[in-house]
């Protein structure tokens, strides 16, 4: 499992998609603007089954509007083109 917050803790690192989620991945993330914190984990569980994800991603930002002009800034951009380098089944 990997977790990781703006504490800048990693408590393991973990090969996802046939590369390494680190910080070149995570520096668009942590760069967004409006972004107040952030979180991510490999340690998905479903209550029956298997779990749908291989991971989750939270953001908190100061409120929707900013929630909102996060994705169309060049470091939200750099985010989206990348998904598809490490979720192969996409994003939700």
């Amino acid at each position: 499992m990997t977790s990781r917050s703006d504490s800048g803790t990693t408590e393991a690192c973990s090969s996802v998609g046939g590369g390494l989620l680190d910080d070149e991945r995570l520096r668009p993330v942590m760069d967004l603007p409006g972004r107040l914190v952030w979180r991510y984990s490999f340690d998905v569980a479903a209550t029956e089954g298997g779990a749908p994800y291989f991971a989750v991603f939270e953001g908190d930002f100061a409120d929707a509007t900013a929630m909102a002009a996060a994705p169309a800034s060049p470091q939200g951009r750099r985010v989206a083109a990348d998904v598809a380098n490490y979720a192969t089944g996409g994003a939700v």
